[in-house]
């Protein structure tokens, strides 16, 4: 899939937007930058990895309905407020949070919609205030970082050229789906881990058939480097921008949300869309069952889960399993690791991590947190920390504050 670099604006300088165009022929270095993370548009031709197991969905604690990305209709979105949506998180508990009129769930076999965050990895390797090691740890930045960029190259493309996102793009075409993704790169060395981040997170969602995607900024900087991703839209948001201070930019998912709410409830015929699904620049999406999904989200439920009741029925949000990743012991420079040892105890050795190919064909299914305490089992991370396609390693436990029961094969998980 060869992509252009043409770009024409439409809209004001503030709240700017800019759309691309295709052409033939284009050889810049965004086409290398598309082969680096979806293969050139050349999935490995494996058997069908679709799950013709599907589980169904889970109901969620009104507190845990948050996973920092979801899926819903465009008409349930087109009734929602994006002026209430303060910060980054109020992009979700606008859509999917426990006031507001949608039914919210999650996949019960985690694996079939579910993300890795994995800002939640860099945070961990990048430890700033501990003052008795800084002296050890500038030198190892640079290291640590580009070790941090290879694995994220390698690993995105693997899951792009998969079966699971081939098939799920080719189960999605003709459905009329528009994405949103807010970019701020952020300050420091943290901040240096955001662009390949984004690159994770925005050719995953393009692979698995999300290939309409507005993302918006709000520096100069930023924009110079999205804009030569192939985006539907591209927002610019300078105004938001206060260079004084150190949290800018934080109202940037409600302007983008807000955008993309009056031009669907517009008749502008460029934004007649179906669905909305919107993500962190920071998290990789997997989608396996994409048939399944949306056909859970197109339905209503009345007010007493028993179908449809005209007026008094509810719009559905799927939301993904928020998975974080984490660092290993071995992770780190070995000058390192000593000294981490005594100060960080949760850093497991690499030894306890359990490698898996072709996660596609395995299943994670749904474990709820007791209801009192909400603790895990002692000792779960050390048997089920797991890497997938060379990729971060992570621990069975989502942002939803429950954990899964991995097995390498797919099994059809319990009702719960």
């Amino acid at each position: 899939m060869l992509l252009a670099t043409a770009l024409f604006v439409i809209g004001s300088s503030r709240g700017e937007a800019t759309a691309f165009g295709r052409r033939q022929g284009d050889k810049t270095g965004l086409i290398d930058d598309a082969e680096q993370y979806v293969g050139g548009g050349q999935p490995r031709q494996v058997n069908s990895c679709l799950n013709d197991k599907f589980s169904g969905f889970h109901t969620l604690r009104e507190e845990d309905k948050y996973s920092g990305a979801w899926l819903t209709s465009a008409e349930y979105f087109k009734t929602t407020n994006p002026t209430a949506v303060g910060n980054l998180e109020g992009a979700s508990h606008e859509v999917a949070g426990h006031y507001t009129r949608a039914i919210s769930m999650s996949t019960t076999d985690h694996f079939d919609f579910w993300l890795e965050h994995l800002s939640s990895y860099s945070d961990q390797c990048f430890p700033r205030g501990w003052n008795d090691m800084e002296s050890e740890w500038s030198p190892l930045e640079g290291e640590m970082l580009e070790d941090l960029k290879r694995r994220s190259k390698l690993h995105t493309r693997t899951l792009n050229t998969s079966c699971a996102a081939s098939q799920s793009k080719e189960a999605l075409t003709g459905k009329r789906i528009i994405a949103m993704m807010p970019y701020r790169r952020g300050r420091g060395i943290v901040g240096e881990t955001r662009p390949s981040f984004f690159k994770a997170a925005f050719w995953s969602a393009w692979a698995h058939g999300f290939d309409k995607i507005v993302v918006s900024v709000c520096t100069k900087s930023d924009y110079e480097f999205v804009k030569t991703f192939p985006a539907f839209r591209i927002l610019k948001f300078y105004e938001l921008y206060d260079p004084n201070t150190h949290y800018h930019c934080e109202i940037l998912p409600r302007k983008t949300l807000d955008y993309v709410h009056k031009q669907l409830n517009s008749r502008d015929n460029d934004w007649q869309f179906d669905y909305v699904y919107y993500n962190e620049a920071d998290q990789v999406t997997h989608l396996r069952s994409p048939k399944q999904i949306f056909d859970w989200v197109d339905e209503q439920t009345s007010v007493d889960g028993q179908g449809n009741s005209g007026e008094k029925s509810r719009w559905r949000v799927a939301l993904p399993h928020r998975i974080h990743t984490r660092p290993l012991l071995g992770d780190f420079p070995p000058q390192l690791q000593e000294k981490l040892t005594k100060e960080r105890g949760d850093l497991l050795p690499n030894r306890t991590v359990t490698k898996w190919e072709e996660f596609w064909s395995s299943s994670c299914c749904h474990v709820p947190y007791p209801t009192e305490g909400r603790k895990r089992p002692s000792g779960f991370c050390k048997k089920h920390t797991y890497s997938l396609a060379g990729g971060f390693p992570f621990c069975a436990v989502t942002e939803h504050k429950s954990y899964c029961n991995p097995t390498k094969t797919l099994q059809q998980c319990d009702a719960v």
